[in-house]
């Protein structure tokens, strides 16, 4: 959980230098970060949720994941245009920091430990 603290390394880098070379590293690193992310928490949701149940978490989890996207593009377009693209842009990077930071001192989460993957 905590490696997704990387995702803000890319919306930092468009506010605090935004050049082509910096953006290709910048996502690189935080995509194979994600990527690392996408495993672990695959790897905990089958071998912590029950199979009677795991398409439905799977289903909830998706919906979760992508249900305040839209939200937060409305929003972002209009904060920027009110208060400039490099404060809106740092505010986001905070916000990806914050909610990575609460999510990963969770105790239920901290607690989560890595098993083998249950016989089929």
């Amino acid at each position: 959980m905590a490696l997704m603290v990387v995702a803000a390394v890319p919306v930092l880098t468009l506010a605090l230098r935004p050049s082509v070379p910096a953006l290709i590293v910048s996502f690189a690193v935080a995509g194979a970060a994600i990527e690392v992310f996408s495993i672990a928490w695959d790897q905990s949701l089958q071998t912590k949720v029950p199979r009677d149940v795991l398409a439905r978490v799977y289903s909830y989890d998706a919906v979760g994941s992508v249900v305040a996207v839209p939200f937060g593009e409305a929003l972002v377009g209009p904060l920027a245009h009110t208060v400039g693209t490099t404060p809106t842009l740092l505010g986001c990077a905070v916000l990806i920091v914050v909610a990575t930071v609460a999510a990963a001192v969770t105790p239920s989460v901290r607690r989560v430990t890595v098993q083998e993957a249950r016989p089929t």
